[in-house]
């Protein structure tokens, strides 16, 4: 069982590594295919900048709850990890974050990463954010290099920059900003 649902999870993510058209030019793209929210979703990510396999305290788990937040917990195994933030997103007209707090890494939204129907280059300007879409981009991460990815690079009223990457079929796999870089491990 357990194997079946690794290699399910494989498939998924490597969908979104590559092969597929530029998202930019198709005026139906589903942002859904980007950001799943479903419950069954999970992500092994690494926040400590490094490059070598990570040790396992460097290990940040997540897994879509109830409410469809992405609760992060450290080490090797989720359900026996210390409790380590939030992450909410929406996909409400678009796609907002509503929250993250990582560690001291917090942003408090709503912030309007994209319109419904998002456009290369489109500029989402609300509550003091400014956020940038690029669609099909390349995303590199520890796991893979997702070349057909979707990025908001955002700027908060104070100067600081966020960068939010999202693999399709594979949800958020990079999220950059002060004090924190959420770098995707696996898309399991």
């Amino acid at each position: 069982m357990r194997l079946g649902a690794l290699l399910a999870g494989l498939g998924a993510a490597l969908a979104g590594c590559g092969g597929g058209e530029t998202p930019g030019g198709d005026a139906t793209l589903d942002l859904a295919a980007y950001v799943p929210l479903d419950g069954s979703r999970t992500w092994t990510w690494r926040d400590d900048g490094g490059e070598d396999a990570p040790a396992d305290e460097a290990l940040v788990r997540g897994r879509v709850d109830a409410d469809g937040a992405i609760e992060l917990r450290r080490g090797l195994v989720w359900s026996d990890g210390a409790a380590a933030g939030t992450i909410r997103l929406a996909l409400d007209a678009g796609l907002v974050l509503e929250e993250l707090a990582v560690g001291e890494a917090a942003v408090e939204g709503p912030v309007r990463l994209a319109d419904a129907l998002p456009e290369d280059g489109d500029r989402n300007i609300a509550h003091g954010w400014t956020c940038a879409t690029a669609l099909g981009v390349e995303v590199d991460t520890f796991y893979a290099l997702y070349d057909d990815a979707l990025r908001f690079d955002c700027e908060d009223g104070g100067g600081a920059a966020w960068s939010f990457g999202f693999g399709a079929g594979a949800g958020p796999v990079r999220v950059e900003g002060p004090g924190l870089v959420l770098d995707l491990v696996a898309p399991w």
